[in-house]
Parts: C-alpha cells; structure tokens; sequence
C-alpha cells in the first residue's frame, strides 16, 4: 500500500494521466473489497444476500429481550415488564 502512495505520488508529479489511472485503480480495490465479506459468529460469509439475512439476525437477536434470573433492582424490571405488556 505504501507502494502504491509512493507511486500516485511520484506519477501526480510526472504525468497527469498514470496518476489519475493508479488512483482510480486504488480507489476501485478498496471500494470492491470494502463489505464484500463478513464474519458472523466465525463464519465468513461473502455473499450480499447471506450478509443482509445475518445483519437482519443480528439485530433481531439485539432487540429481543432477555431473561436475567439476577437482575438486582426487581421493582425497576417489574415496572418496565409491565410497561411492556401494556
């Protein structure tokens, strides 16, 4: 990557048209490999389709409530259960 700077550099000097022609070769590697994979709970998925269906789960997951068998204020959780089923 330091290369690569080098040489945008060195051609932004030199020629007008090998700059812009290693910038936009940078900026189209990083933009491809940005988000083209994910890792969900150790699995490495590559697929747009697969990633959308693990985000939608993960913040399914976020928001759903839990049970927490030693939740130490009890009448703050029985407040906000009963605000819930109201």
């Amino acid at each position: 990557m330091q290369q690569l700077d080098e040489d945008i550099d060195r051609a932004a000097e030199l020629n007008n048209d090998d700059f812009w022609k290693l910038y936009n070769h940078r900026r189209n590697r990083s933009c491809v490999a940005a988000g083209a994979e994910m890792n969900f709970d150790g699995t490495v998925i590559r697929d747009a389709k697969r990633i959308a269906n693990s985000w939608g789960h993960y913040f399914e997951t976020l928001y759903s409530p839990t049970s927490v068998s030693n939740y130490m204020d009890t009448q703050h959780k029985e407040a906000i259960d009963s605000e819930m089923q109201n």
